[in-house]
């Protein structure tokens, strides 16, 4: 492969609503670029910064992915990520899945796990008609307390719309949009089920059961099958396959595929939260002047919760790629989720908040790639 330094970005492949992603002319290289936009708290559209503070945003999300991506290939773990030079983020081309995969190490306020697992972490408590934790998932200082065992669950990037008829389709969320019967008025209508949750079929495991993200997950809430030897969607979601939508290859991957996947995501987070545990995060602020300071102390942080994004690779093996960034995770900083951020992934109040977030993880990930450091984090994996 050609050297980092030597690369060029040329045409670009896609463009995301955080970011494009290029061709260089290394032919097994592509280059990311980050936009200046951040995604809205309903998920839906985005916010464009400009001036100062966008250049301010662009340098610490990069920062942020260039000291998580090489504390994590300096302990081995296998990721796309090259290096980078100037505005880009070199990582090997592969072919993406469009599967994204959660970890999950605590209950935090809003958790949309509540509505899947009613009957185990279900709350009978309702603060503004909005559903809140059972206390007995915080400290009494306001800490989290994490799980027993860590939750591993796999989504689907697409979404699952339902047709007048009765019958649901798997389409991307950008088309989906175009469709008022799908989005009307700013937001998603009754019929449209974005990132759906993938359940492997109990008795059989070679089909994926797919339900509505923020719905118990009992059978008549289920709303479609994908045969994950094939990729066929059963659209009637009655195993009948007499209407199928065939998805692609990087819609569906086999069981025990995805157990490595989720295992992989398990010790990726599990590093990423030791490192956080033996770090001392300091408070950003934004100056008169319109400069980013670090104030005082945080103290460590606590992966609540995360994503993961891999890439197939030519020689069929995953890697770790795409973007790993705070907008990626949840972190509670001091251990205590309300002086972190209570939405989810990408989704930040304000832009000035996000600002503020990337930097404080920007600066607090800079020695993660540090021997005595990577040391420390090791004996926390063992």
């Amino acid at each position: 492969m050609i050297p980092i330094s030597d690369l060029k970005p040329a045409s670009a492949i896609v463009s995301g609503k955080t970011k494009t992603v290029y061709e260089t002319n290394d032919p097994y290289t592509v280059a990311f670029r980050q936009k200046t936009a951040s995604v809205t708290a309903d998920g839906t559209g985005t916010i464009d910064a400009d001036g100062e503070m966008a250049g301010q945003l662009v340098e610490n999300l990069l920062l942020q992915n260039e000291n998580i991506f090489s504390f994590l290939n300096a302990l081995d773990i296998p990721t796309t990520f090259r290096g980078r030079c100037g505005d880009f983020l070199f990582h090997e081309s592969c072919l993406p899945l469009t599967l994204e995969f959660v970890y999950r190490g605590a209950l935090c306020h809003g958790s949309s796990i509540i509505a899947r697992h009613p009957e185990k972490y279900g709350s009978n408590i309702t603060v503004n008609g909005q559903q809140t934790a059972h206390h007995k998932f915080f400290n009494e200082d306001g800490t989290v307390i994490l799980f027993d065992e860590p939750i591993l669950e796999t989504f689907h990037k697409y979404c699952i719309v339902q047709r007048p008829d009765g019958s649901v389709r798997m389409m991307k969320e950008s088309d989906a949009k175009k469709d008022p019967r799908y989005y009307a008025d700013g937001n998603m209508t009754k019929f449209m089920h974005p990132d759906p949750i993938l359940i492997s079929d109990r008795n059989d495991k070679r089909y994926w059961d797919v339900y509505d993200q923020k719905n118990t997950l009992v059978s008549e809430n289920k709303l479609t099958t994908i045969d994950r030897t094939s990729g066929e969607m059963d659209v009637a979601a009655q195993h009948t396959f007499v209407e199928i939508q065939k998805l692609k290859d990087d819609s569906y991957i086999s069981y025990q595929d995805e157990c490595f996947l989720q295992q992989m995501t398990l010790k990726i987070m599990l590093a990423i939260d030791a490192a956080c545990r033996n770090t001392v995060f300091k408070k950003a602020y934004i100056n008169g002047g319109g400069k980013i300071k670090m104030g005082e102390e945080l103290g460590y942080a606590v992966v609540i919760d995360g994503k993961c994004e891999f890439g197939r690779m030519p020689d069929g093996t995953y890697k770790l790629t795409d973007d790993m960034v705070s907008d990626n995770m949840r972190w509670a900083f001091g251990g205590k989720p309300s002086v972190s951020l209570r939405r989810m992934f990408q989704n930040y109040d304000s832009f000035e908040q996000k600002l503020l977030i990337a930097a404080t993880v920007a600066d607090g990930t800079k020695d993660w790639q540090n021997p005595s450091f990577l040391r420390v984090v090791r004996q926390h994996l063992r």
